[in-house]
């Protein structure tokens, strides 16, 4: 039997911050919204995500933290729709790669106080 690890590198916290995303075929940058973020990686809510690989520059203000900053991020999962509690959800988890040690350390600082991200219970039907 396989084990699966899924621990995470860090708690995510719940945020609504505007973030600016460049990707290889976009002309200028586009505005988005991350809701979910850790040292780690984010989930950027948007009706056209990336495929799971793509690559990208995140830029955003962190809270409790003056200067903009920015990232190499990789696409690692895409929801294209998805019905929650009647709304639709949409959006990309993205991977925060070749970030400084310094870097993941002020991201970390900025979120520390903030709340947890909510978990989301999945819906089984109980058993006849």
């Amino acid at each position: 039997m396989i084990e699966l690890d899924y621990a995470r590198r860090t708690e995510r916290r719940e945020v609504d911050i505007l973030c600016d995303v460049v990707a290889r075929n976009w002309d200028e940058p586009l505005r988005y919204r991350i809701t979910d973020l850790s040292a780690h990686g984010l989930w950027i809510h948007t009706s056209f995500p990336l495929d799971p690989g793509e690559t990208m520059v995140v830029s955003f203000r962190a809270p409790q933290h003056d200067a903009p900053m920015q990232f190499f991020g990789r696409v690692v999962r895409n929801v294209r729709v998805r019905e929650h509690d009647g709304r639709r959800e949409c959006g990309m988890g993205v991977e925060l790669v070749g970030a400084s040690g310094e870097e993941r350390h002020e991201l970390r600082r900025g979120l520390k106080g903030l709340p947890a991200r909510r978990r989301r219970s999945s819906r089984v039907p109980p058993l006849s």
